[in-house]
């Protein structure tokens, strides 16, 4: 299973999954960057493995594990689409019919995590300041850094 960062021409909403269930879109805003997504990956395939899946559903699964918690519909209140232009697509193959409907190009920038971004995941990942600090996180970098390691170690403790 892969992820591609895309920006597309048109806006994607829940509707792009009904059309290609094969797929799983994600809003890039609410993505920590790529360690964010390939953990929640590895942790959905490891949870095949170890039999220890949550959903019957590989892709489900991983939007699952990304949203660091177990609810599939907060799961989906957290990461799913409404009408944005910055995805991330779940995939076992390249999504061409999805890049050609969307009119997409792949871009790795909608990963970056920007001061605004750090706030709104912050909010979406109900990450309070003090776990930031507790983190070490003083400078932006460092606060960066903290905000995808703790959201990638709340991935972890879903196994627990």
């Amino acid at each position: 299973m892969k992820f591609f960062a895309l920006k597309c021409e048109e806006a994607v909403d829940h509707e792009a999954l009904e059309n290609l269930p094969e797929i799983q879109i994600f809003d890039a805003r609410a993505v920590a960057g790529e360690e964010h997504i390939a953990f929640a990956i590895a942790q959905a395939q490891r949870a095949f493995s170890n039999s220890c899946n949550i959903s019957h559903n590989k892709q489900i699964e991983v939007l699952i594990r990304a949203s660091a918690q177990h609810q599939i519909n907060v799961a989906i209140d957290r990461l799913g689409v409404d009408n944005t232009r910055d995805v991330v697509v779940i995939a076992e193959m390249f999504p061409e019919e999805f890049i050609r409907q969307y009119k997409c190009r792949e871009c790795k920038k909608v990963l970056e995590i920007t001061p605004e971004k750090l706030d709104y995941l912050k909010k979406l990942f109900n990450i309070t300041e003090r776990e930031l600090e507790a983190a070490g996180a003083g400078s932006f970098d460092e606060r960066r850094e903290a905000i995808k390691n703790i959201i990638i170690e709340r991935i972890a403790l879903l196994n627990l």
